[in-house]
């Protein structure tokens, strides 16, 4: 209580037994938007149960952005947080407005509804926190960071992404197989739901199934609204302004390993031209020893059924044997005309060039607009499947 300006603080409880617990809280909001709040977190379950919001809240006097939030909640054994954020102006400091009728108050105060259920409260137990194994967060602008991880078996994980987004997200999360360089989980807008703050901050947390394998997970940002950067009103967990990913208990942590995906070899490279620049026409051979399925993945760009950006396969006649058409690609993140071709193709065996061009503009790194989701992979690799 006695909340200040930009301050978030954090406090810690265990229960060892269904518990019903009173809450009181003062904050500050206007309509469904809050900038001086409260909310606990399950921290054996990651995942923020209840917090601050329209429907529990009322007028707390004085200044009309004054709220008040009192309710009556059980929560089940386990570990939580309690956190309360408050942003640069009107708290205990300060008011810019007439305070509330109990400023003393100004925070959240959790107690327990009776004295049965007071004796459920012990101290914190450490053991319940399952910490998350990858952990991109607090993301500034123009960033794209990254974090490899192989999964020993088949496990269930979750994800929890925090990004921008009006109409399509520009700040956001998404996880490739390492191997394939297939997409297999991306944040997208319409799967998203309200993070706090500003409309355009928007957020995910599912539970998704990975098959034992090589993952890299990655987190992009714009040049605008980021962590510490922001051009409108923060989301409530701003420090998670990214990606992380968790197991679903402690015990499959020992499934997980991590490794560096920016020095990542996938041992089924044949060959590669990537981070091609403008007006570059780039050419390399490789050979089949036997007829083989091949994996080709290739990101350029294109627009109105036509490439600029492309690459294709010649046989050791000269023969064009595949080729990058537009109609075959898919968006690749970022600008409309960003492409992106991956599927496996059988060629027999002989001696193979493979080639990439590039027209004069939007290309690696020099882009006049978006550039795609794996801007570092702009060009061509070839594989064994």
């Amino acid at each position: 209580v006695r909340v200040g300006d930009d301050e978030k603080i954090e406090k810690k409880f265990s229960l060892n037994n269904k518990t019903a617990i009173n809450i009181y809280g003062l904050g500050e909001g206007i309509n469904d938007q809050f900038y001086d709040f409260g909310y606990i977190y399950d921290v054996k379950n990651n995942k923020r149960i209840w917090m601050f919001n329209k429907n529990d809240a009322e007028r707390a006097g004085g200044g009309y952005k004054n709220i008040k939030v009192e309710k009556k909640l059980t929560l089940p054994k386990g570990s939580y947080y309690v956190r309360y954020t408050s942003d640069d102006s009107h708290s205990f400091d300060e008011w810019n407005v007439l305070p509330p009728d109990d400023p003393q108050y100004w925070g959240i105060t959790i107690s327990p509804a009776t004295e049965a259920d007071s004796k459920h409260v012990i101290p914190f137990r450490k053991t319940d926190v399952i910490k998350p194994f990858v952990s991109i967060s607090k993301v500034q602008d123009d960033e794209l960071r990254s974090q490899g991880f192989s999964l020993s078996k088949d496990l269930k994980v979750r994800v929890l992404s925090i990004g921008e987004g009006i109409h399509e997200m520009v700040d956001y999360g998404w996880i490739i197989n390492a191997d394939t360089r297939e997409t297999v989980w991306k944040m997208r807008r319409r799967s998203t739901e309200y993070a706090g703050g500003a409309k355009k901050n928007r957020m995910i947390d599912e539970v998704i199934n990975l098959k034992k394998g090589n993952y890299i997970a990655y987190y992009v940002t714009d040049d605008s609204h980021s962590f510490m950067n922001w051009n409108d009103v923060p989301p409530y967990q701003a420090e998670d302004w990214g990606i992380k990913i968790w197991t679903i208990n402690k015990r499959d942590t020992a499934y997980v390993t991590l490794f560096n995906a920016e020095t990542y070899v996938n041992k089924n490279l044949i060959v590669e031209i990537v981070r091609v620049g403008d007006d570059e026409l780039i050419s390399k051979d490789f050979a089949l020893d036997e007829e083989s399925k091949i994996r080709v993945v290739a990101i350029g760009e294109g627009r109105g059924n036509k490439m600029f950006d492309y690459g294709w396969i010649e046989d050791g006649e000269g023969k064009t044997v595949w080729k990058m058409k537009y109609n075959k690609t898919i968006h690749a993140g970022g600008a409309k005309k960003n492409r992106k071709y991956n599927d496996v193709i059988t060629l027999p065996k002989g001696e193979y060039k493979v080639f990439y061009k590039t027209d004069d503009s939007h290309s690696y790194p020099d882009w006049n607009s978006t550039p795609p989701d794996e801007k570092e992979q702009y060009g061509i690799s070839i594989l064994y499947e």
